[in-house]
């Protein structure tokens, strides 16, 4: 009797002991949220493999199509690859050379039956400017932080691709120098900078020791890949409308970009200390706005040539 007795009661302890098992509870509680997790980013990725830059339609900007169409995936803020793809794909068109993207340009440039501005034209206008304009904006939200760094930069001068090549080399001997420092560290001192080092490229170590303001830059930075996209298409098709705009649509619209382009690229020079990928990015701006010179030397005046001097 005792002996069963004693068995019913291990029997009992270890069927509680099974319940409370920490380490079971934690393996279903993950497994569930795995599972979950899953299905949610399978989701995700069949989108996206879905919308892929070849899925977009031949017509551009046609609503009564089933699929998504292009203006949508632009104005998409929900999913950023999404959007980002639909800027690459307009990018492709702006300066593809082969005859589908003649076609598709031809019909942004062409005009409306009723004599008016196309809405392909206007519909790639807006989104572009409307994203630079946008980044522009966050560009002068940081200005308040770069007064307090002491970095910020009045004067506004022409970036050019030797400056991009100095500062590459002077990264380079930095680079150089941090290596022949950490031969001449004892390990503690290694091991201190390391640490440094770790801390200042991990946003949410700088966001934990309060220095989330100081990270602003590093994730404006990282997120202007669709501004980039924005102002490559704009110069691309400006440059490409000298042969094919027979109505004259985009060169009305030459003096509102040259403004918002110029505006943007100015920001970016008085950043260029606080931020070093601005200075890159300039050139970058700089580069599409001396394209877009070149196609319409009138559009600067007679003093065009001081923004490239």
């Amino acid at each position: 009797m005792s002996l069963f007795l004693e068995s019913s009661t291990l029997e009992i302890d270890h069927t509680w002991y099974q319940f409370f098992n920490v380490r079971r509870f934690l393996v279903v509680y993950l497994s569930g949220v795995l599972t979950v997790f899953s299905f949610r980013m399978a989701k995700i990725l069949m989108r996206i493999f879905m919308l892929t830059p070849q899925e977009f339609g031949i017509d551009l900007f046609d609503e009564s199509q089933c699929d998504l169409s292009l203006s949508e995936a632009i104005g998409d803020s929900r999913v950023p690859l999404v959007r980002a793809l639909a800027f690459r794909y307009l990018l492709s068109i702006s300066q593809g050379q082969d005859l589908d993207s003649k076609d598709k340009r031809k019909k942004i440039f062409s005009l409306n039956p009723a004599g008016d501005v196309p809405a392909e034209w206007r519909t790639v206008s807006c989104d572009c400017l409307g994203v630079i304009e946008e980044f522009s904006a966050k560009l002068e939200s940081l200005r308040e932080i770069a007064f307090q760094k002491g970095k910020w930069s009045d004067d506004v001068v022409p970036v050019l691709p030797r400056h991009l090549a100095m500062q590459a080399m002077r990264k380079k001997a930095h680079r150089e120098e941090l290596t022949e420092k950490r031969k001449a560290m004892n390990p503690l001192e290694r091991l201190s900078f390391e640490l440094r080092q770790l801390a200042s490229k991990m946003p949410w170590l700088m966001y934990i020791f309060d220095c989330e303001k100081e990270n602003q830059f590093l994730r404006l930075t990282r997120d202007c890949q669709v501004m980039l996209f924005s102002v490559r298409v704009l110069s691309c098709l400006v440059s490409c409308s000298i042969l094919e705009d027979r109505f004259g649509v985009v060169q009305r619209d030459i003096p509102m970009i040259l403004a918002t382009l110029n505006t943007l690229k100015d920001k970016l020079v008085a950043l260029r200390r606080v931020s070093p990928p601005c200075a890159g990015f300039a050139v970058y701006v700089q580069r599409s706005l001396l394209r877009i010179w070149l196609s319409f030397p009138d559009s600067y005046g007679a003093d065009g040539l001081r923004h490239f001097s």
